[in-house]
C-alpha cells in the first residue's frame, strides 16, 4: 500500500513563516528580528533548503519502507502476479483437478523470523490422480480411513502429506469426492531464487547443489517434498485460505493453469502394479516439454506427434 508523505512546513519569499535560532518566527524577507535584512534573506534561503532536503529524504524512506513491504510480501522478492486458487477450483472430481493443476504454481511460505519471508514458487508439470473408495491403488481403498489419510476426506483444496519408506514426505491435495486425491508427482522451479532454495533443500553441501540436474531437484513425489521444504505436520492444511503457508495459484499468464491438450501426455501411474486392474489406469498426466519428469512413457507421448 502506497504511503502518502506528510509534508513539512517550507519557507519562501512569498510571506510564509521563517523560525530564527531563537524560536522566533517572522515573514520571509523582512529584517524585523535581524539587523542585516541581506543575512535574513540567506537565512530563509537556508531554511528553505535545508527543509526541502528533508522532504526529499522523507519521501525517499516512505518509498523505500514501501517497497520493503511489497519485497516481504511477495517473499523471496519475486512479486506474486497471481492470487490464490480458491476452493471452487479444487471442488471437482479428481481427474479433472489433476488435469487442471498442470501449469499452476505450487508455493510454500517460510518465515525466517528476523529478516523477511521467503517463497518457494514451483510449477506444477506431472501429477497424478487417485480416485477414492473404488480405486485399489488409493490409501482410501474401500473406503478405509485412518489418521494418516484423514485430509483425503476433507474438503477440497485440503493438504495431505504422507511419508513414504519412513523417509520421503509426499505431497497430495484433495478434490471432490469422499477418499480422493491429487498426488503432486513433479515440479519444476518457477524463477531463479526459487531454484537456488530447492537445491538447497536437496543437497547436503553448496557444492552439491550446484551440480544437481534439472530432474533432479524435484521430479519425483519424494524429491518434490524434499525441495519444495514440505513437513509431516502440514498434512490437513486448508491452502485456499489466506493465512496458509502453502497455496496454489495459477499460471503466470493469468490462467488457471489449464495446459493445451497437446501438451498433455496420458499414462499409467507409477508404482502401484500391486492395484491389479488398476495399475493400468491412465491417470498419470505430465508437461511433455518439461525436463523434470520422473519417469517418461515414450510411447504415449509419440501419440502427441
Amino acid at each position: 500500500m502506497k504511503r502518502a508523505c506528510s509534508s513539512l512546513p517550507i519557507s519562501g519569499s512569498n510571506g510564509s513563516s521563517i523560525v530564527n535560532s531563537d524560536g522566533v518566527s517572522s515573514a520571509a524577507g523582512t529584517s524585523k528580528y535581524f539587523p542585516d535584512a541581506p543575512a535574513a534573506k540567506r537565512r530563509a534561503r537556508s531554511t528553505t533548503a535545508t527543509a526541502a532536503a528533508e522532504t526529499t529524504a522523507a519521501a525517499a524512506a516512505s518509498s523505500k519502507a514501501n517497497d520493503d513491504r511489497s519485497t516481504s510480501a511477495s517473499g523471496s522478492g519475486s512479486a506474486s502476479t497471481c492470487s490464490r486458487l480458491k476452493r471452487e477450483f479444487f471442488d471437482v472430481d479428481c481427474e479433472s483437478l489433476a488435469r487442471k493443476l498442470l501449469g499452476c504454481l505450487f508455493v510454500h511460505r517460510i518465515d525466517s523470523g528476523s529478516g523477511p519471508a521467503k517463497e518457494i514458487r514451483s510449477r506444477i508439470v506431472e501429477t497424478e490422480a487417485y480416485l477414492g473408495g473404488s480405486d485399489k491403488a488409493a490409501h482410501s481403498y474401500g473406503g478405509k480411513r485412518t489418521q494418516r489419510n484423514t485430509a483425503m476426506y476433507m474438503q477440497a483444496g485440503t493438504l495431505y502429506v504422507y511419508m513414504l519408506y519412513g523417509m520421503h514426505r509426499c505431497v497430495n491435495v484433495s478434490s471432490h469426492g469422499d477418499g480422493a486425491a491429487v498426488l503432486l508427482r513433479s515440479v519444476e522451479p518457477a524463477d531463479d531464487e526459487s531454484e537456488e532454495e530447492m537445491r538447497r533443500s536437496r543437497a547436503k553441501t553448496p557444492e552439491a547443489a550446484k551440480k544437481l540436474k534439472p530432474k533432479d531437484i524435484a521430479a519425483g513425489p519424494g524429491r518434490l517434498g524434499a525441495a519444495m521444504g514440505i513437513s509431516l505436520d502440514m498434512t490437513c492444511m486448508d491452502t485456499t485460505t489466506d493465512e496458509s503457508s502453502v497455496w496454489f495459484e495459477g499460471s503466470p499468464d493469468g490462467g488457471d493453469g489449464s495446459c493445451s491438450t497437446s501438451q498433455m501426455v496420458i499414462s499409467k501411474r507409477v508404482g502401484v502394479d500391486y492395484a491389479e486392474e488398476w495399475a493400468a489406469k491412465p491417470l498419470r498426466f505430465y508437461l511433455a516439454d518439461s525436463k523434470c519428469i520422473s519417469v517418461r512413457d515414450k510411447a504415449a507421448e509419440s501419440l502427441l506427434l
